[in-house]
Formats: C-alpha cells, sequence, structure tokens
C-alpha cells in the first residue's frame, strides 16, 4: 500500500477501482518514497485503454491538510506545489481529496475518463 491514509481517506486501491470501472487496465508500479521536494510516498500507474495509456505519479497523503502543506489547492484549478516552481517532465497535476496525481506522460489520444474516473473516487 502507498502511504497510510487514515480512514476516510482516498487510498490507492480506491483509484484503481475508480479507473477500472471506466475500463482501464491499471498497472501498479513499485511504491516508492518520497518524490523529490515532497513528503507523501509515490506510486507508479500506467493507465491502458486502448491505444492510449497514461502514466502517473501518485502522491498519497495521509489527509487533505497534508496534502495542502505542500500544494495550494483551489477548487476546479490544478493543484500548484508551494515550494517547486518548475516540475520536468510532469505534462499535468490533478488532485482529488489527499492525492496529487503528476502526469508524466502519454501515448495515443488522451482520454477524458482517467481524469474523470480520479475526480469522481470517493473514500
Amino acid at each position: 500500500m502507498v502511504g497510510t491514509p487514515a480512514a476516510g481517506q482516498l487510498t490507492l486501491a480506491v483509484l484503481q477501482r475508480a479507473w477500472e470501472s471506466k475500463n482501464f487496465r491499471v498497472l501498479v508500479g513499485s511504491a516508492g518514497g518520497p518524490a523529490a521536494g515532497f513528503n507523501a510516498p509515490t506510486a507508479e500507474v500506467r493507465l491502458v485503454k486502448g491505444t492510449t495509456s497514461v502514466q502517473l505519479a501518485l502522491l498519497v497523503y495521509p489527509s487533505s491538510a497534508a496534502l495542502e502543506q505542500e500544494w495550494e489547492i483551489k477548487p476546479g484549478v490544478a493543484p500548484t506545489a508551494r515550494a517547486l516552481k518548475e516540475m520536468p517532465g510532469v505534462a499535468a497535476t490533478w488532485w482529488n481529496h489527499n492525492v496529487v496525481a503528476l502526469v508524466r506522460g502519454r501515448t495515443g489520444e488522451p482520454s477524458p475518463d482517467a481524469l474523470e474516473a480520479f475526480l469522481d473516487a470517493r473514500p
């Protein structure tokens, strides 16, 4: 398991089920320590659907309060890292509750289903 989110928080398993409900094949890499510049443990995830794939690094925080210590969060807007101004290799950032997803790459036509499933996931 990536991180140890408190009860009522999003987990990798919850997100995996959300993506699978949109017919993505979810390939989870090994869990790692914190990404450079962040305190949350990471998980590398690749979502595959047809000829499309999306490579993500998920930062799973123990709570939304912990996430907000490192990220500026505004509803409807991509999160902004408080300490880092540039994140090489990151095409986009998504957030939901206690998880930030760093979109590292895509192949094929981007599917809005990956983002939709991420945003709709609930603990």
